[in-house]
C-alpha cells in the first residue's frame, strides 16, 4: 500500500511534464508554461514524503518483529526456571510445616495464592513479580507477531 502511494507521488511529480508533452504532441514542450500544473508536483511531493516516512517506520517495526519468536522462547524458558525455583521453595515450606498436600498439577500463581505465608517471603515475591512481567511481555510479543501480517500488507500488499 505504501509502495503504491510512493509510486503515485512520483507520478504526480512527473505529471506536469507528461501533460505538456502530450499537449504539444512531443514538439517543443518547453515553450508552454507549467504554472497551470504546479499543484501536481507539490501534491506529489507531499504524498511521496508522507508515504516514504510511513514506509520507513513500518519497515523498522516489521523487521523488529522477526525476532519475537526467539524472545518468546527465551522468556518462556525463564518462566519455567522461575516455576521450578518457586516449586522447590513451596515443597521445602510444606515439608517444614509437615502438611501433606498434592500440588503437582497446580499453577504457580495458584500456589502463591493458596499459601499466604509465601507472599511474605521476599525471594518468592521477587520471583513472582518477574514471572508476571515475563508473562506480560510474552503476551505483548505475541500480539506484535500477529500484527506483522497487517504491517506487511501496509508495506507491499503481501504476506510475510
Amino acid at each position: 500500500m505504501l509502495l503504491l502511494l510512493m509510486i503515485l507521488g512520483v507520478i504526480l511529480l512527473l505529471l506536469p511534464f507528461l501533460i505538456v508533452f502530450i499537449k504539444n504532441k512531443g514538439r517543443d514542450y518547453f515553450k508552454d508554461t507549467y504554472e497551470d500544473y504546479l499543484i501536481f508536483p507539490i501534491l506529489g511531493l507531499v504524498v511521496f514524503g508522507v508515504s516514504l516516512t510511513a514506509f520507513v517506520i513500518n519497515l523498522g517495526n516489521y523487521e523488529s518483529i522477526k525476532y519475537n519468536e526467539e524472545r518468546i522462547e527465551m522468556l518462556e524458558q525463564h518462566n519455567q526456571e522461575i516455576e521450578t525455583r518457586i516449586r522447590v521453595i513451596v515443597e521445602n515450606y510444606l515439608e517444614y510445616e509437615g502438611n501433606i498436600y498434592d500440588f503437582e498439577n497446580e499453577d504457580i500463581t495458584t500456589l502463591f495464592v493458596l499459601i499466604p505465608q509465601l507472599s511474605s517471603n521476599v525471594v518468592v515475591q521477587r520471583e513472582m513479580e518477574l514471572y508476571i512481567s515475563n508473562s506480560d511481555e510474552i503476551k505483548s510479543l505475541k500480539l506484535r507477531t500477529i500484527n506483522r501480517k497487517v504491517l506487511a500488507w501496509w508495506l507491499w500488499f503481501g504476506n510475510e
